[in-house]
């Protein structure tokens, strides 16, 4: 009954403060502070689990910050499953994956990227890049 209470007002409180963490979180990213930024990206994802765009940021503040790479790839993969389809995501998805040296799992995400977006430079470089 406690922890029922406790998970509930938890929520509420995430959900309350993700505005002001959002606002901190994209400060921190200005100011290159990736590990600050990779922390307040996830309180924001906390209080709006459903806000594809700060999954991906939280992704990639953690993906600057060389942090966890699993929690980055499952924060990108949230993204993807709201948002859909985007050659963003699946380009983060494969710097996430180069990082942690899967240069397979980093080529099937930068070619999905090119065929949603075949203009998409910065895919097409990531990709030369790992090609042996």
């Amino acid at each position: 009954e406690y922890s029922e209470l406790h998970d509930k007002l938890a929520k509420e409180l995430a959900v309350s403060l993700a505005s002001r963490y959002l606002e901190q979180a994209q400060y921190e990213e200005r100011h290159g502070k990736w590990s600050s930024a990779a922390l307040s990206w996830s309180k924001v994802c906390e209080g709006r689990p459903d806000d594809s765009m700060a999954h991906m940021r939280a992704a990639n503040a953690l993906l600057e910050a060389k942090g966890d790479l699993h929690r980055a790839q499952q924060l990108a993969q949230r993204a993807l499953e709201l948002r859909g389809e985007s050659a963003d995501i699946r380009r983060l998805l494969g710097r996430v994956y180069i990082a942690a040296g899967l240069k397979l799992n980093a080529r099937r995400e930068l070619m999905m990227a090119i065929a949603i977006d075949p203009k998409d430079t910065l895919a097409q470089s990531l990709l030369a890049q790992i090609k042996d």
